[in-house]
């Protein structure tokens, strides 16, 4: 029963993974929701002896669940929204860190460049301003930045 078990999990651990990169933790927790195998005992000695196979040969990898979200997400949102999905998926926090350390760089850059996507011209009013400002902050941006990119915007166009 215990070798079912474990070719069962590993079955579905690797229908996750052909699909979306996880982080070692995120896997796990995907794998403890598996409904057929809530109630087994050795679950969790299951789970963990997978892991460390698919560790092993490379399958499952933080850093590259990482890399994989920010490439996905970077050009769409700010630091803090990118840092509550890593936080989200499971990514250690010393990857968390020097993943948001690489883009701390570029984030006036991303935010200039997606508020000009939605927004085609500069706030003439203060209803436009405070929307323009919001929109940025719902995508993750702080208000430092949302401020001084939406206020540059508006005193180069009077």
């Amino acid at each position: 029963m215990d070798q079912e078990i474990l070719n069962n999990l590993r079955k579905s651990a690797l229908k996750l993974i052909a699909y979306k990169e996880y982080t070692e933790e995120g896997l796990k927790s995907r794998l403890t929701r598996v409904p057929a195998f809530k109630s087994e005992l050795g679950l969790v000695k299951a789970i963990s002896q997978i892991l460390e196979e698919f560790k092993e040969k490379g399958w499952v990898s933080d850093q590259r669940a990482v890399d994989s979200l920010l490439n996905q997400k970077a050009e769409k949102y700010g630091i803090n929204r990118i840092n509550e999905d890593l936080k989200r998926i499971g990514a250690p926090k010393d990857i968390i860190e020097k993943s948001l350390l690489s883009l701390k760089d570029s984030e006036h850059i991303r935010a200039k460049l997606i508020l000009e996507k939605r927004f085609n011209a500069p706030p003439t009013s203060y209803k436009e301003v405070c929307k323009q400002k919001n929109y940025l902050h719902r995508k993750g941006f702080s208000f430092n930045i949302c401020n001084e990119i939406v206020d540059r915007r508006k005193k180069i166009h009077l």
